[in-house]
């Protein structure tokens, strides 16, 4: 059996999340799923109002009855920008040789990979796990022929090995969560209970 890595901001933790990751664990040799919440994302900027620990809390809560799903705090008392590879390192040392390790990229992000830190000895440790396109079709038919003949072999073919996991694309993200609570919106269907207890109870994102 492997694990599955799957790393985000979750400011906050959704449905949609959750939703993923329990589909990952429909992959055959995935047995754990681990949320690693970034301390700074290189990639972009944190705009909630949640802190880390509020937002490992947040997680904690909401996978506390699936022992199957599980979190990593490594990169939450980093100061600096927060990569993929340092993690992905570790848990490679950490994990048995034959057992596999995959790393879930969202779609938005696939194209992009090129630009990540140490991408193709990150590469070379995982295998990637793709999330569907918003359509629900696999994400590697909108890569145009040229786009994969202009990337490196190695990423190329990473993303020719990548496994599409099994699920129906939710439309909610953590922005439109923040959003629709500054402005006063129902947002309960959209983060799990425990996730909206905490959101109640700490007055986050503007409630």
């Amino acid at each position: 059996m492997g694990v599955a890595v799957f790393g985000g901001s979750f400011d906050p933790l959704h449905i949609g999340h959750l939703h993923v990751a329990e589909s990952a664990r429909g992959i055959s040799w995935v047995d754990t799923v681990y949320f690693v919440p970034a301390g700074r994302p290189p990639h972009k900027r944190l705009s909630g109002s949640a802190d880390s620990r509020t937002r490992l809390a947040i997680i904690h809560a909401c996978i506390a009855e699936r022992p199957y799903l599980d979190v990593l705090d490594w990169e939450l008392s980093h100061t600096e920008p927060s990569y993929t590879f340092p993690t992905i390192e570790r848990i490679r040392r950490e994990t048995p040789d034959q057992e596999p390790v995959g790393l879930i990229v969202g779609t938005d992000l696939l194209q992009d990979f090129a630009s990540w830190h140490n991408w193709e000895a990150l590469l070379s440790m995982v295998t990637l796990l793709l999330t569907r396109h918003p359509t629900g079709d696999d994400p590697r038919s909108f890569l145009t022929e040229d786009y994969l003949k202009s990337v490196p072999a190695a990423l190329r073919a990473g993303i020719q090995s990548a496994v599409v996991i099994d699920h129906v694309p939710l439309p909610v993200s953590s922005t439109v969560i923040r959003s629709r609570i500054q402005q006063g919106l129902n947002v309960r269907d959209l983060v799990p209970p425990a996730a909206w207890q905490i959101i109640q109870h700490r007055r986050l994102y503007g409630l």
